[in-house]
């Protein structure tokens, strides 16, 4: 981060998924939305505060609102979701702003793959915004199952949905896919995931799977 000069943490040991841990100069841990710490497990944000005088900045250059938000107590608000393992490793979620708009309200991609993600046939799931037909946002998302079954019922997935998020939140498509193409932190590379709303489930169709 241009922020902390640089790197704030490094994966030195190779721990597969993980950020790593801090550098002599910094401290970074996870809290909660008061700024309490969290405990191995435990999803929040990453923050970070200098161990060594000069190497968080200041603040951003005629910007006292920005600074303001992101600097409190000496403590650097990163806006990047993550968790802390139980060995001090840090693993990278998400950003905490990654959300989309549908139909007025926001929705934020973490929380839907969080709950997607408890589905007992889910092993990890992924949420982009894709343009209906009528050239608004809508939700797609793409489920790796753990076991991938001869045919899967989408209607019951969407029920389960609807029991566990806001209806805002239910995707409106869905597409099963065998792996998702991801960074050597393991993240998903949303980049990669097809647009498309012909490739796939469309709840609003009510109609069975092209693939």
């Amino acid at each position: 981060m241009t922020e902390t000069s640089s790197f704030s943490v490094i994966n030195v040991d190779g721990k597969l998924g993980s950020i790593g841990k801090a550098v002599d100069y910094f401290k970074v841990e996870v809290v909660d939305e008061n700024g309490r710490r969290l405990t191995a497990g435990q999803i929040g944000e990453i923050r970070v505060a200098e161990g060594e005088a000069g190497t968080l900045t200041a603040g951003y250059f005629r910007n006292e609102d920005k600074t303001a938000e992101t600097i409190r107590d000496g403590w650097l608000y990163t806006g990047d979701l993550g968790r802390e393992d139980e060995d001090g490793y840090l693993f990278f979620l998400g950003r905490k702003k990654d959300s989309l708009r549908r139909r007025g309200e926001n929705v934020s991609a973490w929380e839907v793959e969080n709950v997607v993600n408890s589905h007992p046939d889910v092993e990890e799931s992924a949420l982009i915004g894709v343009v209906n037909e009528f050239a608004d946002e809508d939700l797609k998302i793409f489920l790796k199952l753990k076991s991938k079954p001869a045919t899967f019922d989408y209607a019951l997935f969407v029920a389960w949905c609807e029991k566990r998020m806001a209806r805002f939140q239910v995707p409106r498509f869905i597409a099963i896919v065998d792996d998702f193409s991801k960074t050597p932190t393991q993240r998903i590379q949303k980049q990669t995931l097809s647009v498309r709303t012909d490739d796939c489930w469309d709840g609003g169709a009510q109609r069975p799977a092209t693939t």
